[in-house]
């Protein structure tokens, strides 16, 4: 350590090293016990660190024992004990295990939020993906760092990557693209669509029939059964050129919002046309993923539509919890009070703001206590955790077509945790359910300015 006094994540960061390199001994062991006790931020970036050690070992050619270490690092709680600590303490045992195979790991990436990557083969990272997204259908899991050259095969739901360069990445299934660099995809089937920030304009979708390259904007890039390229611009613009069968380029349109173009190479077609109402439907799914929820760790599972029962023993989520819109776009009338997890708090009129809900129900059986965090693109308003507040809000917050609990243990309970970041854009959450109650939620106001 340098002679300044450490901050505890960067004491955290040299105690995962040591554990990761075989060197950590009996004190340092207390310290790291000691940093992650009641910790909810040290013990998603534990956990979060750890993962990625696990999985650039998989890249090293080391799969078949890594592969079984990272299938234990996506459950962390398989403790049956029901002892968080001993769940904890169980992460470093798998990473003693594993000490030989993780160290790929060197001071060139970043600990946060945003990937960096350097000169190395990943190009991103699985940030989100939709309920109904299933992992084993899909070859791929929440978290999943992705190497240049890779090809998704993604048979359904929505999975959103964050690129090294910045750009957010929604593929839409089923849909198979194949990642070519951090600035290029290919698109061989199904629909793709992207949020370009401006580090990253000139992003380009390839596609049989046509190059879509990014100018600076919000888009959506489909490729049909019946052979047809279909783009649509959300925001921004997009240029668009028409490629034939032996790879000429043809013909250009520069597409703005709200406008939509086709492109065929085999009969060199390129014109504009109509919006199609599908391409509605994503769009609203997909507010949720490009401009609402940024990404997910751990047992997070995202919903872009808010259930219509969400009543005990009608919607359980037994080993994940389900992060879902409630209302979306909404600007306050009049100035309301609400109480959050740090007291009452006044939203003045005017204010711009969506409400999101956490839903944890393990009405049978028994299960793992989810551990995760959800970063948001904009700061979050207030934290609602409280049973009567709930039920207060429910109203006026709640999913237009939702049904909700009226139990009085509909809140979180002592033996739960949540919390936020300095920069309020982090949620932090450990849910645990105490028999006979099997139902936790919790609503999140996130600022939605434009």
């Amino acid at each position: 350590m340098s002679s300044a006094t450490p901050t505890p994540q960067e004491e955290l960061i040299e105690l995962v090293n040591l554990t990761c390199s075989e060197q950590l001994t009996p004190l340092a062991v207390q310290r790291l016990e000691s940093l992650l006790t009641d910790n909810l931020h040290l013990q998603q970036k534990y956990i979060e660190y750890l993962d990625i050690h696990a999985q650039l070992g998989a890249l090293a050619e080391h799969q078949d024992v890594t592969t079984q270490i990272e299938e234990a690092l996506e459950n962390p709680g398989r403790s049956r004990s029901g002892s968080y600590r001993n769940s904890l303490l169980l992460w470093g045992t798998f990473a003693s295990l594993a000490a030989s195979l993780l160290i790929m790991v060197g001071a060139g990436i970043l600990w946060g939020g945003f990937l960096n990557f350097g000169n190395s083969s990943i190009v991103g990272q699985v940030a989100l993906m939709t309920t109904d997204a299933d992992p084993r259908s899909n070859s791929i899991a929440l978290n999943d760092l992705v190497e240049k050259g890779r090809t998704l095969n993604i048979q359904r739901g929505i999975v959103s990557l964050i690129l090294d360069s910045g750009v957010n990445l929604n593929v839409i299934g089923p849909a198979e693209v194949t990642l070519d660099s951090r600035d290029l995809v290919t698109l061989k089937s199904g629909a793709v669509s992207a949020f370009v920030p401006p580090q990253a304009v000139g992003f380009q979708v390839n596609t049989n029939d046509a190059e879509i390259v990014d100018l600076g904007t919000d888009f959506l890039v489909e490729a049909t059964a019946d052979g047809f390229t279909n783009v649509t611009v959300k925001e921004g613009s997009v240029r668009g050129t028409l490629v034939n069968l032996f790879g000429d380029k043809l013909r250009e349109l520069t597409l703005t919002r709200d406008r939509t173009a086709r492109f065929n190479s085999a009969t060199e077609v390129a014109e504009e046309i109509a919006f199609l109402p599908r391409w509605d439907r994503w769009f609203q799914r997909m507010e949720v993923l490009g401009h609402g929820v940024r990404r997910t760790q751990g047992a997070v599972r995202l919903g872009t539509t808010c259930p219509a029962d969400l009543q005990e023993g009608k919607h359980e989520t037994r080993n994940y919890v389900l992060l879902t819109p409630e209302q979306t776009n909404l600007t306050l009338d009049s100035d309301l009070t609400v109480n959050t997890i740090n007291g009452s708090t006044t939203l003045p009129a005017g204010t711009r703001l969506s409400s999101y809900l956490i839903h944890y129900e393990a009405s049978s059986g028994e299960s793992v206590v989810p551990i995760g965090s959800v970063q948001f693109h904009q700061p979050v308003l207030g934290i609602i955790s409280d049973t009567a507040e709930l039920q207060r809000l429910d109203s006026q917050f709640g999913g237009a077509q939702s049904k909700y609990s009226s139990h009085s243990h509909r809140g979180l309970e002592q033996n739960d945790a949540i919390e936020y970041s300095a920069d309020q854009q982090t949620v932090s959450f450990r849910l645990k359910i105490d028999r006979p109650v099997v139902l936790d939620e919790v609503r999140i106001l996130v600022a939605n300015n434009p």
